[in-house]
């Protein structure tokens, strides 16, 4: 047998003791060689099946820990499927840092523009946006992942940044909705074994029936402040049925990067799906490069969009009011302003 090599036509043999050694000495080589690579195929899905089974063992360990805890059921699921999310899913939006060594750096760049970018440019303001601008605005955004219950920005806190959301579903209302909403006074708090997301979520709003698919929502104008002796509880209020739901493509926090001065959020954003991912562009950073490092075209565009946003212009970002439809620079024209791209109410962009 030895002796003999197959084709597939026919099959060569050996016709003297020299070639009877050189197809033994192959067949030896070739067998070494297919033995390396099943060792190494078996090596990997050992591995695989090892890291596998590992996050699968600290899933059970977290899940028996919070059993023998008493943690609330609504609760115990929110963080089984918060941690399921984090083990058996890579980032929508993250990017290898380790690939920053073994990439040049204008590689690098391209890469997270090309991950990135297609949520960037949903942002009015950067839909044309110059590709080398992009690729540096890309590689200053930061992951973020955030559980069901979240708040992933609250009323009142100072704006850091703007929110470029990828996955999950998030609520934007205020404290004053919520608390208009409430079934009973906050001197007795919700049961905290209540079903997550609650039932008014669930449904389907007026509101949310006209708006269904929000692409930006803005946290500009203030509702005023909470009472004091409400400001403890309203946190354990579910969002009300009028809030605006934002899907995955969507935007919020965005005049926090063109004030003069850091604002203060207008608006709750919770997640209520999920897990939600987005992607943090801090405010620092963005003017940091904007009017310090870009291009004198790009810092001039930036400098008069920041300028008629001081002056409460919102128009240059693209936005009209999502509840009376009217792209309005004064605060005190609606009650409720909280903005929405128009592309999102049927509308056409001015």
């Amino acid at each position: 047998a030895l002796g003999s090599m197959s084709t597939l036509g026919s099959s060569i043999t050996a016709m003297n003791t020299t070639e009877e050694l050189v197809s033994t000495l192959y067949a030896v080589i070739a067998a070494a060689v297919f033995s390396i690579l099943a060792a190494s195929l078996s090596g990997v899905v050992a591995s695989g099946a090892l890291a596998k089974e590992e996050k699968r063992s600290r899933l059970y360990d977290l899940i028996g820990y919070m059993r023998r805890r008493a943690v609330p059921k609504d609760l115990q699921i929110r963080v089984r499927k918060y941690a399921s999310y984090r083990m058996e899913n890579t980032d929508e939006t993250g990017v290898n840092a380790g690939l920053a060594d073994m990439l040049s750096p204008h590689l690098y760049a391209e890469l997270t523009a090309s991950i990135r970018g297609f949520l960037l440019r949903q942002f009015y303001p950067f839909k044309r946006t110059p590709h080398d601008l992009l690729c540096e605005l890309a590689q200053l955004l930061e992951t973020e992942i955030h559980a069901v219950g979240d708040f992933v920005v609250e009323q009142d806190d100072i704006g850091t940044g703007m929110y470029f959301q990828a996955t999950g579903t998030v609520a934007v209302y205020t404290t004053a909705q919520a608390l208009a909403a409430a079934p009973e006074p906050l001197s007795a708090p919700p049961d905290s074994a209540q079903k997550w997301p609650p039932e008014p979520v669930s449904k389907v709003s007026s509101l949310v029936s006209k708006v269904s698919l929000q692409s930006s929502a803005i946290s500009a104008l203030g509702a005023g402040p909470v009472p004091a002796e409400q400001d403890s509880g309203w946190r354990m209020l579910p969002p009300p049925p009028d809030a605006l739901l934002l899907q995955p493509g969507s935007h919020f926090g965005e005049v926090a990067l063109f004030v003069s001065s850091p604002p203060r959020r207008a608006a709750n954003v919770r997640v209520v799906d999920g897990p939600m991912e987005a992607m943090h562009l801090e405010r620092g950073r963005f003017r940091d490069y904007i009017f310090g490092t870009a291009h004198d075209s790009v810092r001039q565009q930036f400098t008069e969009m920041c300028q008629s946003v001081d002056r409460g212009d919102f128009s240059v970002l693209g936005m009209r009011c999502g509840h009376c439809h009217v792209c309005h620079a004064i605060s005190e024209s609606c009650s409720r302003a909280i903005f929405v791209d128009p592309k999102s109410l049927g509308e056409s962009t001015r």
